[in-house]
């Protein structure tokens, strides 16, 4: 029973992660012109993040989760990795804000 209830919620988290990421993809084609969008944006990101972390300690760190979560969260959260990218890019050249 016990094994059950944990591969029940392990597979709502992984559903809570999927779901998170198209809503940001979602939010970010359609909501563009909302004055909160950003906010709604690192929402989402940081429910994304959350979740993920949620699955890596479920899994106990399993090398296939970490990948699957990293590569959920650069997809998922694809225009927070190109605000990272540019930040690191700034920094390196001497241009950061």
């Amino acid at each position: 029973m016990a094994h059950s209830v944990k591969s029940k919620s392990y597979i709502l988290i992984w559903f809570g992660f999927v779901v998170t990421g198209l809503m940001t993809w979602i939010v970010k084609k359609s909501l563009w012109y909302l004055s909160c969008y950003y906010i709604i944006l690192w929402v989402l990101a940081a429910i994304h993040v959350v979740l993920g972390l949620r699955l890596l300690n479920t899994a106990h760190f399993a090398w296939h989760t970490l990948v699957f979560v990293v590569t959920g969260i650069i997809i998922g959260q694809w225009w927070l990795a190109k605000f990272g990218f540019m930040l690191l890019t700034w920094s390196i050249g001497g241009f950061a804000p």
